[in-house]
């Protein structure tokens, strides 16, 4: 009975999931066709465009990629029962470590952006020393707001 269960749940969310795209995709032509002076060219290029050439296809994944990555490290945040609203900023401290290992080593060609995307991924460990007094800095505030103005939690 189980065994049927998980297939019922699988079937469910394929099914839930199929719908919020179908809508979503829905609400995009509806929004297309009100808004555009050539609905249908507009359309084309909307579905059909970013696969035309390399060029329009490597803009796509360049975009999606770390928009994907962060989507991914938020429902494992949620997974896990972790409410985590720092996903984007995680995404661009690891960029911004990235592009500051590129710049140091213009030489380094194409090595270079792997050891920066590297260094990029491995980026809380070198951070994490200063964390923890940013941390009391955080917790300390609300503390003290508490003892001066004599509330309770």
């Amino acid at each position: 009975m189980k065994r049927w269960n998980k297939w019922g749940e699988l079937a469910a969310g394929a099914a839930g999931l199929s719908v919020t795209l179908g809508l979503s995709f829905l609400i995009a032509v509806v929004l297309i066709c009100l808004l555009s002076k050539q609905p249908l060219a507009t359309i084309r290029w909307f579905f059909i465009g970013p696969f035309a050439n390399k060029y329009y296809l490597g803009n796509m994944l360049n975009s999606a990629v770390p928009l994907v990555f962060t989507g991914l490290g938020m429902a494992l945040a949620f997974k896990s029962s972790v409410f985590n609203l720092g996903g984007e900023g995680q995404v661009y401290s690891g960029a911004l470590v990235t592009t500051v290992i590129c710049l140091a080593l213009p030489g380094a060609n194409g090595y270079g952006g792997g050891l920066a995307a590297l260094a990029g991924s491995c980026r809380p460990p070198a951070v994490a020393p200063l964390s923890r007094p940013a941390r009391n800095c955080h917790g300390l505030t609300p503390a003290a707001w508490r003892h001066f103005t004599e509330a309770s939690h």
